[in-house]
């Protein structure tokens, strides 16, 4: 049986992600809590969304669009942990190129959707395709391991056993 040849893009890549993951994770955790020990400090548990409704307005955003934003983070930064932990675990096993393949391309798509954003919010920066060297270099390793599997496929087709060869023999 040979060896997967994207094993190391694999698992470097899926090792990167579930660091830089966790990273965010800690992040939009950290984000999350200042948010509400501001407006815990700035007034009651009541009075809260009033006061970081006002000054989020003054800033020209809503608490709404705030709260969407730091859910939908934490949706992408697990998926990204659990695409990354599968790249580790799946990085030698030739059977599970394709789902390492899918799971590349849908971390493509939702890199894609968050450069939309940031292009439309802030505008366009040389800095924000950086996020999309990771994504695609794991579908550069699953990418390697499904041609690999296909070889194999083509050199070693699985044999046809009957009934007389199975294992164990049946009395």
């Amino acid at each position: 049986m040979p060896n997967a040849p994207g094993k190391g893009l694999l698992k470097v890549t899926g090792i990167l992600m579930v660091i830089f993951a966790s990273i965010e994770i800690l992040l939009l955790l950290l984000g999350s809590g200042l948010m509400m020990l501001v407006g815990f400090i700035a007034g009651t548990a009541a009075d809260t969304a009033g006061v970081l409704n006002e000054a989020m307005a003054t800033a020209g955003v809503s608490i709404a669009l705030i709260v969407i934003a730091l859910v939908v983070g934490f949706i992408a930064a697990i998926f990204e942990l659990v695409v990354g932990i599968i790249g580790i675990k799946n990085s030698n096993v030739l059977e599970k190129a394709q789902t390492c393949f899918n799971l590349a391309i849908v971390i493509l798509v939702i890199q894609f959707g968050s450069l939309v954003l940031g292009i439309v919010s802030s505008g366009f920066s040389p800095l924000s395709l950086i996020g999309f060297v990771l994504p695609v270099l794991y579908l550069i390793g699953a990418n390697m391991n499904k041609k690999a599997l296909a070889q194999q496929a083509q050199q070693y087709p699985q044999q046809q056993y009957s009934q007389q060869q199975q294992y164990p023999p049946q009395y």
